[in-house]
This record gives C-alpha cells, structure tokens and sequence, in this order.
C-alpha cells in the first residue's frame, strides 16, 4: 500500500517521497545560507516568540515551485539554517557545500554558485539564474555631471558607436587592472578571480549589501570608493532594481560564471530529475515571472522608464563616433599588448 504524506510546518513544505512505487520515510535536511545582505535570493526570518524559522527569497521560491509543481514525484524535505549558534553564518559557501559532502545535510540550496572544484564535494543541478560576471558602472550625467564622480564615467561619452563601443568596453575591462578600483561581494568567488587576474588587494572592495555597493560607487576612489563593480550578474541586476538608469552593466567577456544551482552529495539520483524539473519552472513564464517579481523585483520596468538625464550608452546617430570608438580601440589594444610584453621582459 502507498501512502502519501503531507504534512505543512509553518515554511517548511513536507512531502512524502515516492519514486517508482517505492516508499521512503526519509526527510531530507536542505542548508540554506544566513546572508546579511543580497536576501532577496535567500532570506531566513525567526518568530519573535517561537525562534521559528521561515525561509524565503528567489532560490527558495523556485526549489519550492520545482517541488511543488514539475516533480514527477514528491519529496520529503525540511529547511535548516546554516548557522552557528549564534545565528550568524556557519563558515563559507564552500564549507556549506562540504557539509553536504560530508554528509551533515541532503542538499543546499540558495544563490549557490555552480563552480568547476566545487564538482568535486558535489553534483550540481542545471543552473536556474542567468549565467556570467559582468561589470557595473556609473552613466554619465548629460549635464556634464556624473552620478558618483568615479573614473569609467569619464568614458561613456566616448561609448557610442555600437559596435565599436562593445570593442572599446572590451578593451577597458581588460585595462580596469591597471587603472581602477573595482568591487566585489564579501565572500564571493570573484576576489580570488580578480586577484588572478592582476588586481591588488588595495585595490579591491568588498560589499555585503546594495546599499554598501551604492555608498561605494557614489564615492568614487577619489574619496575612499570603487569605479566599478565585477560580480555575477544576477547580484548585480538585482542592484538595477533598486538604482535606475544611473547605471549600466557591461558584460565580461573573459570572465565567467555558470549562475547559481542546487547542491546534492555525488550520484545522487535528484539532480538528473530536479535539473528537469527546473526547465519546466524557468520554461513557465508567467510562474517565472511571478516568482522574479515578488522576491527580485521587475528588471524590466526598471530597464523601460529611462532617464533623460543621461546619456544613452549606444547612440547610431554619428557614424563619426564609431571611427572615434574604433580608433580608441586599436591605441588601447596596442598599450595592452605593449604592457603585456614588457611584464613579460
């Protein structure tokens, strides 16, 4: 006899599981990150009175409407902070994934990052969020002005033939190393990526929320902030959001990430049916959109109501500012290679 269980406890969804006719009573205990900011993608909240926890945020929505609703069978699961106990976050997402490697939890699931090395504690499934890294930067103001006074503002200007902008952006992402201050989120991957790929640490800023980030910017590195800010590109639309129109991303074309995904202990049968279960959630729009909107936020609002007070980054108006752009171009593709050999020397 099958017998199906479904038990609610407060934000915990609990689900018998049943695969192929077979019966298991075994709940599976899901890490979940404590963040301090960018909660947006996971969020823990506790009762005043009971100290329960409920979870939310975007990769909480989306394992809970994968579950819910594209499983071709239930799952017994619960949510448990990772957390010492004071509350505060038990380590690194790289030790959150070696607990579930090492057994002290059946999975984790947050804005986790699917990285080669981490492969080798655990399977991913296929990434649910947008992939790659991508740069933030101030747009300057058409007044003349610039919204933080940083350094790339001083560029944009020039950035207007299509084409031959992406080149030129190109070319200034792979020189920021030598000229500018970036940013990065505390203990996210990206610093170790930075560092490999020429920065200093005096260079580097660490953020743990879009407030932090917005300070850091507006600043500028002539009065202690960043010119730019390299991280994946979900934080950093997320950050678009909150801050319209004065900014841009530019995508980085050398560096990449394979966006975020649910963890599990290797060879685990799940990952080949939540993976699944993850394009029927991402391939629904409505549902998609419904989940990005109340726990993200509306991009594309944001991206519609543009702001008159800066200038467009690409413009097709002067063909002459497309061999200005192309121009710039070949010089800075001529100091990077200079500089590269002279290092080399």
């Amino acid at each position: 006899m099958i017998l199906i269980l479904n038990v609610c406890v407060i934000d915990h969804i609990v689900i018998a599981q049943q695969r192929e006719g077979n019966e298991t009573s075994k709940t599976l205990r899901i890490a979940v990150p404590v963040k301090d900011g960018f909660k947006e993608f996971a969020n823990i909240k506790y009762d005043p009175t009971t100290r329960e926890p409920t979870f939310g945020g975007f990769s909480i929505d989306i394992f809970k409407a994968v579950v819910n609703t594209a499983m071709p069978y239930t799952i017994l699961y619960e949510f448990v902070p990772f957390a010492k106990s004071d509350g505060t976050m038990n380590g690194t997402y790289d030790d959150m994934v070696k607990a579930v490697f090492s057994g002290d939890y059946d999975a984790a699931v947050g804005d986790i990052t699917i990285r080669y090395y981490r492969t080798e504690w655990v399977d991913f499934t296929m990434p649910y969020s947008d992939t790659g890294v991508s740069m933030l930067v101030p747009l300057r103001q058409k007044n003349g002005g610039t919204n933080s006074g940083s350094s790339p503002t001083k560029l944009t200007k020039g950035l207007i033939g299509a084409t031959a902008g992406i080149c030129f952006l190109c070319l200034i992402a792979a020189l920021i190393p030598l000229f500018f201050d970036s940013g990065y989120q505390t203990g996210s991957f990206i610093k170790s990526v930075l560092l490999a790929r020429g920065f200093s640490e005096s260079q580097l800023k660490s953020f743990s929320s879009i407030d932090e980030l917005y300070n850091l910017l507006s600043k500028g590195t002539e009065q202690g902030g960043i010119d730019a800010a390299i991280e994946e590109t979900p934080f950093l639309k997320l950050f678009l959001t909150q801050h319209c129109n004065a900014y841009t991303i530019v995508a980085s074309a050398d560096m990449h990430a394979d966006g975020f995904g649910f963890a599990f202990p290797k060879g685990s049968d799940l990952v080949h049916d939540v993976s699944v279960a993850i394009l029927k959630v991402t391939n629904n729009d409505p549902q998609l959109r419904n989940i990005t909107k109340r726990t993200i936020g509306n991009l594309d609002t944001c991206l519609a109501d543009v702001s008159t007070d800066y200038d467009v980054l690409f413009n097709w108006e002067s063909s002459k500012w497309i061999l200005i752009a192309g121009g710039i171009s070949v010089v800075l593709l001529i100091i990077i290679l200079t500089l590269g050999c002279l290092k080399k020397s």
